[in-house]
């Protein structure tokens, strides 16, 4: 007899139970994948929540600090403007002092001029009357050259203040004019060609003095863009006309870089239920 394979009959039990186990092998890796596909989506999810909550603390913190330095460059301006605005009316004040100072000496030399030619018109009415016999066109009036005037021998005086105990404050200067024409006997005769007049009757003018910079503050923020100032305080307040202070305080932007922490997690969850019964599982915390 031929040694040959002999297929025994068929076992359902076992047949069964084979099917079961490839059933459960098949779910086991079906449950396997399904957990891995769910923990790399919670991890894919919490990576961009992380990240866009990061994206918006920049934000809001670039947002703070645009504000911030906007507000502190508004104020410098407004700051500027007024000490320009200051400048400009005290400019514009010596200048139109000096404006009016031309006006007046205009003024008095045509008020000279005025009662000399009323002089002169008086004075031909009376030589014209005049039994003396005077020829009006022989008379021979005094003429000199204009003013010359030297500088104030002091500018400025700051005993001005005190009238009670300086009376005669400040400088003097000498005016002098030269001899063109001499008068003859019936002319106008020479006034003085020499006068010294006082000068200089002001308190000389202090410009500000502001003292050195102070070191930087500490940055108002850590990250993220923050501010800090320094200042510097004002020992001499200009007087009488002196020079304005410069700006006392100085606002720069700091710690612009953003702000980088520590990732902190919280407790473990408990574990999950194995994903399999038996053969092998997953657990999940």
């Amino acid at each position: 007899q031929d040694d040959r394979c002999v297929v025994a009959a068929a076992s359902c039990h076992s047949m069964r139970l084979s099917s079961t186990n490839l059933l459960g092998e098949a779910q086991d890796s079906i449950d396997e994948l399904r957990a891995k596909i769910d923990r790399e989506e919670y991890f894919y999810k919490t990576t961009v929540s992380n990240i866009d909550n990061q994206l918006q603390l920049v934000r809001d913190a670039r947002l703070q600090f645009n504000t911030q330095l906007s507000d502190a460059v508004s104020e410098m301006e407004i700051v500027q403007n007024r000490v320009r605005r200051l400048e400009q009316d005290l400019a514009d004040g010596r200048a139109d002092y000096l404006s009016r100072e031309s006006r007046c000496e205009d003024i008095v030399k045509d008020l000279k001029d005025i009662k000399l030619c009323n002089l002169r018109s008086l004075r031909a009415v009376i030589v014209k009357k005049s039994s003396m016999g005077i020829d009006l066109l022989s008379i021979v009036d005094c003429e000199v050259s204009e003013w010359s005037v030297s500088e104030c021998s002091k500018l400025c005086d700051n005993t001005c203040g005190n009238a009670t105990l300086f009376p005669t404050c400040g400088g003097s200067r000498e005016s002098t004019r030269e001899l063109i024409q001499q008068a003859n006997t019936f002319g106008v005769h020479c006034l003085a060609l020499t006068k010294v007049e006082s000068c200089g009757q002001v308190e000389c003018p202090v410009d500000c003095n502001v003292a050195a910079w102070s070191e930087w503050s500490i940055c108002t923020r850590q990250c993220d863009g923050g501010l800090r100032t320094r200042t510097r305080s004002v020992e001499q307040q200009p007087e009488h006309g002196g020079a304005l202070c410069d700006s006392t305080v100085e606002v720069q932007p700091c710690n612009a870089g953003a702000c980088s922490e520590d990732c902190i997690l919280q407790e473990w969850s408990e574990w999950s239920a194995c994903s399999s019964g038996c053969g092998g599982g997953d657990q999940e915390r």
